[in-house]
């Protein structure tokens, strides 16, 4: 079977929504601008709009890097760049276009911002952390008309950069910019402050380039006829249109995922733009340990889960170890297994997960590790299980059929920020993460991920329990099944993370910002 995968323009699309950056130091530049200002602003973006990264760019360099990384069997420190990329909120876009082309947007919550909607998604509103009134970046007295993306391999470079950028920026700007400084942690790369590894799971994208090749590489043999669904083991391929606008989407409604549908989602000069979303998350690594304790403490006391060790109780809770070695595929920690990117994200929940034929490369193996079975009730990964909550991969969900959660994937670029925390000397340094996440739809991606399955206590599956790790609710609890099928209910401490600041923002394309926004 043949799938017509549409042509990417990958010259017009900015590079961080479908390639990723992948840099250890990213300063995150917010900034205001007057409407006297807006022509200043525009004759700033004609200049500016030549130094932004396009996804051919980003891509290619990614490619080259990674080859160079399995040739030299160590990173390579010697290549080196800088990546900008630019967004803007409806506030801010609206002051560039006028409110009536803001309002062909379809997306409800992209134009109401991130403070309208701080409540619907879980955070509280009675003064307590997590509150948008208090949020440093996003709240009604600082709402971003805008966001420069900086990234590099070099701290220097873009500390540069950044100062260079913030000097221009008050030129047309009565009001300093907002700068968040996220770095890779030195003693744990690729590792959150919790220390579990990050950014594992990411979809592949439909879609070919200008020569006709694949964006996404296929790694699956053509006789395999999970080949057609999937471009790599664990990486499911989505429709470009839930991450870009006015693309094909995932036809939902249960229907195959190599059906697709078309849909306005805004005017024509919206068309591969991609809405973003950022959250600043602050962790309480203190807080997390102790409540791995005490989840531990009760199913120890327990008689189904005597001599459970601690790190499989976070396991539990996370859905990996800290490795990244997934509890699917091994109970216990196993390094070569997390260290394999391709087989470390090879698991099903709903079903039993098969043996993908690959092709031969360099870069993806078959591995040799113990395939995933399925666990319908959660008794190898609990249905609470952050990793389950967010991306209930293969199984029927309150949403339909498990072809449907294709339409809530986001593509992530967080990196964390603040100090590292140190268990012999616990200290509250504000610490966490620079959440990022591209998509098609907010209302229909973050938010619906946050509104119904993070904070939903029956949902995606009946008795999941609100997700023990990023849920901002005041308590939960955490369930626990027995191999006999009964459950064990734990109480949950206090949240764990909390939202200090969010903007809802909208890359465009580098045509319309040349077109339309720099004019």
């Amino acid at each position: 079977m043949i799938v017509n995968e549409p042509a990417l323009p990958i010259d017009d699309i900015q590079g961080d929504i479908l390639a990723g950056f992948r840099k250890d130091h990213v300063r995150l530049v917010f900034f205001q601008f007057a409407d006297s200002s807006t022509k200043s602003v525009k004759r700033w973006l004609a200049s500016y709009v030549r130094n932004l990264a396009t996804t051919r760019q980003v891509a290619g360099y990614n490619a080259v890097f990674r080859s160079m990384r399995l040739q030299m069997q160590r990173e390579p420190v010697e290549m080196s760049v800088l990546w900008r990329n630019i967004a803007f909120t409806s506030i801010g876009l609206g002051k560039l276009v006028g409110p009536a082309e803001i309002n062909k947007f379809a997306d409800a919550s992209f134009i109401a911002g991130a403070e309208a909607l701080s409540t619907t998604i879980g955070d509280p509103s009675d003064g307590s952390p997590g509150d948008a009134r208090n949020w440093i970046i996003g709240s009604r007295a600082n709402i971003p008309d805008g966001l420069v993306i900086l990234a590099a391999d070099s701290k220097d470079l873009v500390d540069r950069e950044a100062t260079a950028l913030c000097s221009q920026i008050t030129s047309f700007s009565s009001t300093a910019p907002h700068v968040e400084i996220g770095e890779t942690r030195r003693s744990d790369p690729g590792h959150e402050h919790f220390g579990y590894k990050d950014g594992i799971s990411q979809p592949g994208i439909r879609g070919k380039n200008l020569d006709g090749s694949y964006f996404t590489t296929r790694y699956l043999d053509a006789s395999d006829p999970h080949a057609l669904y999937y471009a790599a083991p664990g990486q499911p391929l989505v429709w470009p249109g839930e991450f870009l606008l006015n693309q094909p989407k995932q036809k939902g409604a249960n229907a195959d995922p190599l059906q697709w549908k078309t849909t306005t989602d805004g005017p024509p000069w919206a068309t591969n733009g991609s809405y973003l979303v950022f959250r600043r998350l602050r962790q309480d690594v203190a807080g997390f340990n102790a409540t791995v304790t005490a989840v531990h403490a009760a199913l120890s006391r327990d008689a189904a889960f005597s001599g459970i060790s601690l790190d499989l109780v976070g396991a539990m809770l996370v859905g990996r170890f800290k490795s990244g070695c997934p509890i699917m595929r091994s109970v216990s920690d196993d390094t070569a297994l997390a260290n394999d990117v391709y087989a470390s994200n090879q698991f099903f929940f709903f079903s039993d997960t098969p043996v993908f034929s690959i092709l031969p490369n360099p870069i993806v193996l078959s591995d040799t590790f113990p395939s995933a079975k399925a666990d319908l009730l959660g008794e190898r990964c609990p249905l609470g299980a952050h990793i389950r909550k967010v991306n209930p991969r293969d199984e029927n969900t309150d949403d339909g059929n498990g072809s449907n959660n294709l339409q809530h994937r986001i593509l992530r670029r967080g990196i964390p920020y603040g100090p590292e925390f140190d268990p012999a000397s616990p200290d509250n340094s504000d610490r966490g993460l620079l959440f990022l996440c591209y998509q098609g739809s907010i209302v229909n991606q973050f938010q619906f991920l946050m509104q119904d399955w993070v904070n939903g206590n029956d949902a995606p599956r009946p008795t999941s329990g609100f997700d023990p790790v990023i849920s901002p609710a005041s308590r939960g609890t955490f369930y626990a099944r027995r191999p006999d099928g009964t459950i064990l209910s734990v109480a949950l401490p206090a949240p764990v993370v909390s939202s200090t600041g969010s903007a809802f923002l909208f890359a465009p394309s580098i045509s319309t910002i040349e077109n339309l926004l720099a004019v």
